[in-house]
């Protein structure tokens, strides 16, 4: 099972949909129980806009592994993909009562308050990510999103000449500029 999902997850980030697919659904069948197949399923679901398939898979990970901050993270990720952002939020408050230190449910967070237009709390959360995360260029990047998101456009320019900065001398992913 093991080995389907591995590959089944390599598909999906390949984009080649059925092959993910066909390999996710192996290794649920070889073990219904593991829920990391699950949430791989589910990732693949959600980045095809299938969300109640998605969601159907996520709810069934975490009563597998209910404590699993990977999985109780990922039931939150897919909720707010799919416009569900206060049913997001409260399960992702669920996860950080588990371990308010973990930067995914953390992040995650930032994503589902700001898509619920509750940007003061977004900021907050945001804010705590920089702070958790060393100020890595990704979490200023996820910082200077939601400055910019929530109209404090001279702060998110200030975040990214900082992420720029320190472009030159470590590598910085894409993904903290472009946002």
């Amino acid at each position: 099972a093991e080995a389907h999902a591995a590959l089944g997850y390599v598909r999906h980030y390949e984009w080649q949909w059925k092959d993910a697919e066909r390999e996710f659904l192996r290794a649920i069948e070889l073990n219904p129980s593991y829920p990391l197949a699950r949430i791989w399923y589910a990732n693949m679901l959600m980045s095809r806009r299938r969300y109640d398939e998605a969601l159907a898979q996520v709810f069934v990970a975490r009563d597998l592994d209910p404590f699993s901050l990977v999985v109780n993270t990922n039931v939150a990720w897919v909720l707010s993909a799919a416009g569900r952002y206060d049913e997001a939020v409260a399960q992702l408050e669920r996860t950080l009562a588990i371990d308010p230190d973990y930067v995914q449910a953390r992040w995650r967070l930032v994503g589902s308050l700001s898509g619920a237009g509750r940007m003061d709390e977004a900021l907050a959360q945001a804010h705590r990510v920089v702070d958790l995360a060393g100020r890595s260029p990704s979490s200023l990047g996820l910082l200077a999103e939601v400055y910019a998101k929530a109209g404090r456009v001279g702060e998110a320019r200030t975040l990214l000449r900082e992420i720029l900065e320190a472009d030159r001398i470590q590598y910085v992913p894409p993904g903290s500029i472009g946002s």
